[in-house]
């Protein structure tokens, strides 16, 4: 009861604040990729947000009817909520542990990537599933993937490119230019956002990648300019996202139901999702058990 975030922020204001932070941190994630590292794990990263999502999905939904007694409707969309590994907590983690390169980059794009696919596929569950009922079908499904892939990578593209521009061209002084790459990354994925629900995550990961990769300079200034806020919105956001559950509902639900559940997504799911992924890859078994514990 020390903090009530829902007050503290206002009306309405919580969770678009949230929001923005979230996107500040996939877009400061978005700066490390390097097109380069994917030389050597290109497919166990395709795989892992491809085949592995799909796994993770279906397998934490079966979990979550079958252990947890929820209905198929709301396993569903349990099963898509825990497709992220999310980059709030790999980042700091590979940060602290370092380890091997390939295991890191591997870890990194998964983290940033399937952070935009998880969003993408619980929007579209609770559309079709929650939301839909049953007039949702095939045809209408893919639409709302071409439209929230078609919105995050226009409005990441255009952005990306003025904001690359800027940088290259020098157009701003020094000093206005992380303050003007903050603005520019919280219009586009706020624009992507009103257009297609959520699609602000695909612009902001995309947004970072063009930058990355367009040869630009003061691109370490920015990077290191993001990297402090982001520690400091990630601080805030695990603070306030705890302090609005309610402690009397997160006892209640902890039975041996949900810490079995638990014990499946963590112990049986996310090692055979890997170690599918990473089949006939060069990654041996220490570096697959590495990324299952993870």
């Amino acid at each position: 009861g020390w903090l009530r975030p829902g007050q503290a922020f206002g009306n309405g204001m919580l969770y678009p604040t949230v929001s923005l932070a979230v996107g500040l941190v996939l877009f400061e994630g978005g700066l490390t990729l390097r097109l380069s590292e994917l030389h050597e794990t290109r497919a166990v990263i395709a795989r892992l947000v491809s085949v592995g999502m799909v796994l993770t999905w279906l397998g934490g939904a079966a979990a979550a009817h079958w252990l947890a007694a929820l209905s198929w409707p709301l396993a569903l969309l349990f099963g898509a909520l825990v497709i992220v590994t999310g980059p709030t907590v790999i980042t700091p983690l590979l940060r602290i542990v370092r380890p091997r390169e390939r295991v890191a980059n591997i870890l990194k794009w998964e983290g940033i990537v399937i952070d935009v696919v998880g969003a993408m596929v619980a929007v579209l569950v609770s559309a079709a599933v929650v939301l839909g009922g049953g007039q949702s079908t095939p045809v209408h499904t893919a639409l709302l993937v071409a439209r929230f892939l078609l919105v995050g990578a226009a409005t990441a593209t255009a952005a990306g490119a003025l904001l690359a521009w800027v940088l290259r061209r020098r157009a701003l002084p020094d000093y206005l230019v992380n303050v003007t790459a903050l603005a520019m990354l919280f219009a586009a994925f706020t624009v992507s956002n009103l257009i297609t629900a959520e699609s602000g995550l695909l612009a902001a990961v995309v947004m970072g990648v063009i930058v990355a990769n367009a040869d630009v300079p003061r691109l370490e200034a920015l990077m290191s300019f993001k990297e402090d806020l982001s520690v400091l919105f990630v601080s805030a956001l695990f603070v306030v996202l705890a302090a609005n559950l309610e402690l009397g509902t997160l006892l209640a639900e902890l039975t041996w139901r949900s810490l079995a559940l638990l014990l499946v997504l963590v112990l049986v799911i996310r090692p055979a999702v890997v170690f599918v992924s990473a089949a006939r890859s060069p990654l041996n078994v220490r570096e697959k058990l590495f990324l299952s514990g993870i």
